[in-house]
């Protein structure tokens, strides 16, 4: 027996779907009644002139867009009257669990780090950098005003803008955006801000961008820089306050005319795992707009749980099983690539919990023949069997296809935890399963059956959710910082945990394992995340204490907590990013990416798990700040007058600089000299004569770095050189003409391709 539920036209053929099947379930569950007056804030993907005169037009909130994605406020009844309009393509809701990526447990981390020469100019850096001139972006649970590391010189505060996404104030409500309240530097100093310190956010901030002045220690990686802070909104619309936090802090940085590093220690361990759901890849657009922005996400902390299924039903059939979740149901989610799983079978048997018996089951089900995919998304309803309470068993498949891949939820009503579900697959595919009530709020896994076809979880690809898989993202691991701490009470306590297994400067034990669903090596880089010591709220601090924070994880100084997770790990990132984008303002996130790659720290530890780089724990090794700034380095002409001056170059080369030569003596000109055609695109011809008296010219050709890509010794007399410049990078070169060892002209080439 099949049951529908969608109340929008059927299509008869399979067709990306306009909604995410937890938006869709949502409105599902919304009274039709109540449909018109219950708004939810989502994220549009489309035509977006057209969706910006329809929410005009019709009412609703349109907040702002980045490429093709709107970020917008709209009633459910909109919503699904929206599914039906042709230029809108794609409309997304989640309301995944929210986790901090961090555990209740200092830091040596500057030292891990390598931070001291970057701070204070060793060696061949120019200067010091400590982040002076760079935004950067705290979005988290809060963060303690009036701590001192967060203060200036002066006592006054280092935050220039600070957005509640969770308080009203109506003397400074955020208009823009629609909710919370926002006060600026002004209104924090002068006492107005009603803002509540989070223990979370001032943690991972002091790691980010405190400046020490607490102690005289625990000083962050960028202690200078200007500090945006965005509380993010809690409930299931967080992920939409999350994305409204990031535009936020690129706005502010583009009204100061700054660059931005963004840190992110929060996240969801839901979704495909491949970056190509709406929030993704709206902050992986924004990156994309311009230069000088930088998006850092903590990696995740779920190394020790197995809660991932790679099914590859290739071989033969094979089955797995999974427990009833607390709400008295079987749930999980599948993903994978339509063309894979359009030939995958499947099936569930019902089994009892203690003789393992099957008890019943089902017939063989196909995504790609047995669901009617509408215009919002498919969904397939089979009534299985009445339980012993005279109640309809029902298997309900909801399946949402976007970007040539199936997002599908499997549930099954059957209310009896003495039984277990056995799902069973065949055909020929891959796909992948998240499942586990803790991490991703569905049915736990079943694991330690040993069979030949059963299919254990395990914990490869624990990569955290949504954006930490995005493309652009730098995404973080986290290693074992230090192994012990003397405490305000006097005691020295131990803090690693299995430290034979995850010794001290080793993966921390809990660092979540890449790649990302479609093989993308994450994460990037590791940091010392395992035990970090920063700032907590005043409220926290001896002689009070609350929530995880104990006399036994402050600081002997009393003003600095231990915490440890890959929270802490990416906030040293983001620093690190705002040290580099401090020395090359203008770098964009690839830069900044490639710049952490290749300066990175390998040791014994980071090749300990399998002999090479890039690897699914730590990525390509630990975070070396003082090596990164080498990376930002650009030698060249700095001087302003010079033909060849180079914006870009923070280091003098005096060598290189060129300049329009003085006028020189008749019998000293040439007689003749010309460069042809220019600009120039595969080939450029010089001529010249020479006058009487001079036995040999030398032609060189020069980048805007003074580097020779070309010379050639003439002798006396005239002539021509042809120049193949075809596999050149277009742009401005420079001709030297030396004649008798002196330099007699300089000419721009231009060449273009």
């Amino acid at each position: 027996m099949c049951l529908l539920f969608l109340d929008l036209p059927f299509a008869n053929a399979q067709k990306e779907s306009k909604l995410n099947v937890d938006l869709y379930l949502r409105l599902m569950e919304i009274p039709i009644a109540e449909r018109p007056q219950t708004e939810i804030p989502l994220l549009l993907r489309g035509d977006i002139p057209k969706i910006k005169a329809l929410v005009s037009e019709k009412g609703g909130l349109f907040k702002y867009s980045a490429g093709s994605i709107a970020a917008v406020r709209l009633s459910a009844q909109q919503i699904l009257d929206y599914t039906q309009k042709s230029y809108i393509y794609r409309m997304e809701a989640y309301r995944a669990p929210m986790h901090y990526f961090s555990n209740p447990e200092d830091s040596i981390m500057q030292q891990n780090n390598n931070v001291f020469g970057a701070h204070e100019g060793w060696g061949d850096l120019p200067q010091g950098y400590e982040g002076e001139g760079v935004l950067v972006g705290i979005i988290d649970d809060g963060f303690e005003l009036e701590h001192p590391d967060f203060l200036d010189e002066n006592g006054l505060t280092r935050v220039i803008d600070l957005w509640d996404q969770n308080v009203y104030d109506f003397d400074f409500p955020m208009e823009y955006y629609g909710y919370g309240s926002d006060w600026d530097a002004i209104a924090i100093d002068a006492g107005d801000c009603i803002h509540q310190a989070g223990t979370h956010g001032t943690h991972v901030a002091g790691l980010a961008v405190g400046n020490g002045q607490a102690a005289n220690k625990y000083q962050g990686i960028a202690p200078k820089s200007p500090i945006a802070v965005v509380d993010v909104l809690q409930g299931v619309d967080w992920m939409t306050g999350f994305v409204d936090g990031i535009h936020y802090f690129f706005e502010k940085a583009d009204e100061m005319q700054l660059p931005c590093a963004v840190n992110s220690s929060l996240g969801a361990y839901v979704s495909g795992h491949d970056g190509l759901d709406l929030y993704s890849q709206l902050i992986d657009t924004m990156l994309e707009e311009k230069a000088g922005r930088v998006f850092v996400q903590a990696g995740g902390n779920s190394r020790e749980y197995t809660y991932h299924l790679g099914i590859d039903a290739s071989e033969d059939t094979v089955f797995t099983r999974f427990e009833q979740h607390s709400s008295g149901r079987t749930l999980f989610y599948m993903y994978g690539d339509t063309a894979e799983m359009n030939q995958v079978d499947f099936s569930f048997q019902l089994m009892d919990g203690t003789t393992q018996e099957i008890k019943t089951q089902t017939r063989t089900y196909n995504l790609n023949t047995d669901i009617q995919y509408g215009v919002s998304i498919g969904t397939f309803s089979d009534l299985l069997f009445f339980d012993q309470n005279g109640s309809a068993v029902y298997l309900n498949i909801y399946t949402s296809i976007y970007d040539e891949t199936y997002e599908t939820l499997i549930m099954l009503n059957y209310n009896n935890p003495d039984d277990i579900w056995q799902f069973t697959v065949t055909g020929e595919g891959y796909f992948d399963i998240w499942s586990d009530e803790l991490h991703t709020g569905t049915s736990e896994i079943v694991a330690g059956i040993n069979h030949p076809k059963y299919i254990n979880p395990d914990n490869k690809q624990t990569i955290a959710g949504f954006w930490a898989c995005s493309q652009n993202a730098i995404t973080v691991a986290a290693y074992q910082n230090r192994d012990s701490l003397a405490n305000y009470q006097g005691n020295t306590v131990p803090l690693s945990s299995y430290p034979n297994t995850f010794p001290k400067y080793g993966i921390w034990f809990r660092s979540s394992l890449g790649p990302t669903r479609d093989g993308r090596f994450k994460p990037e880089i590791g940091a010392p995340g395992g035990q970090a010591m920063a700032a907590a709220p005043l409220r926290c601090l001896p002689p009070n204490s609350c929530g995880i924070i104990g006399y036994d994880v402050v600081d002997v100084d009393g003003w600095h907590v231990s915490n440890q997770g890959t929270s802490m790990a990416a906030p040293m990132v983001a620093g690190a990013a705002a040290l580099y984008l401090q020395c090359q303002p203008n770098a964009d996130f690839v830069e900044v990416r490639e710049a952490l790659k290749t300066s990175a720290k390998l040791d014994s530890f980071v090749l300990r798990q399998t002999g090479g780089t890039p690897n699914i724990h730590w990525g390509w090794g630990k975070l070396d700040v003082y090596e990164l700034m080498h990376k930002c380095l650009v030698y060249g002409c700095t001087d302003t007058v010079a033909l060849n001056y180079n914006p870009q170059a923070n280091i003098m080369d005096t060598t290189v600089c060129l300049y329009l030569m003085t006028e020189v003596a008749d019998n000293e000109r040439l007689i003749e000299y010309r460069i042809m055609p220019n600009p120039a695109r595969d080939y450029v011809q010089i001529e010249y004569t020479l006058a009487e008296q001079m036995q040999l010219i030398e032609i060189e050709l020069v980048d805007v770095l003074g580097r020779t890509v070309f010379s050639q010794h003439q002798g006396q007399g005239s002539g021509y050189l042809i120049l193949d410049i075809s596999t050149l990078a277009s742009g401005v070169y420079f001709v030297k003409c030396n004649v008798d060892g002196v330099l007699r002209r300089v000419n721009k080439l231009q060449v273009e391709h």
